[in-house]
């Protein structure tokens, strides 16, 4: 395994920009359903991490209810951010200036599904989810959230990948990068 200053400089390398929610759920954003196309790769089957940024502050988070809840596992977004206001290795809000907001971080060896669980009103599955959709705006409007991403890929040319074995660091990219950054604010593991 890599030392794990040069393991988060490849992840800050490598990763992608942040891409509004509604561009990256509609086509798993073309730079890399492209990359897979011409490897000829499932893009649907892509493992890797991802994190979820929003644009709304913990305010507006804390007042978010949610409908009766239809899914279990289903984070419970204003209980979170009452839980972890004030915490010192929680993110915190962005400078002035600065519109994005990390809150989440995630991995799947489904990237394209796990992203979308967090949008959909009431996702099917055995892991948690935001599950965006089933509250009121702002908090369900696409056009406060964006996600980035970082694919494990033994393909040399993926855009946003980084040459690792999954089965050996699925869990020790996300574990480091909350290390160095802090903890998302909906993060309950």
């Amino acid at each position: 395994m890599p030392p794990t200053n040069s393991l988060l400089q490849s992840v800050k390398s490598q990763w992608s920009e942040i891409v509004p929610a509604a561009e990256f759920l509609k086509t798993l954003w073309n730079p890399v359903k492209q990359a897979c196309q011409r490897l000829e790769m499932n893009s649907g089957a892509l493992a890797g991490w991802y994190w979820i940024y929003t644009r709304l502050r913990q305010d507006d988070l804390r007042k978010c209810e949610a409908p009766a809840a239809t899914d279990d596992e289903a984070v419970p977004i204003s209980q979170l951010v009452s839980l972890h206001d004030g915490l010192p290795f929680v993110i915190p809000l962005p400078a002035a200036g600065c519109d994005w907001w990390c809150v989440y971080t995630g991995k799947g060896i489904n990237l394209r599904q796990r992203v979308q669980a967090h949008f959909k009103v009431n996702p099917t599955g055995g892991t948690g989810s935001l599950s965006l959709g089933r509250y009121d705006d702002p908090v369900s409007d696409l056009k406060n959230w964006g996600v980035r991403i970082l694919i494990c890929s033994e393909q040399e040319d993926m855009p946003f990948g980084i040459n690792l074995t999954w089965s050996e660091h699925h869990t020790t990219i996300e574990r480091l990068w909350r290390l160095q950054n802090g903890w998302p604010i909906l993060c309950r593991i």
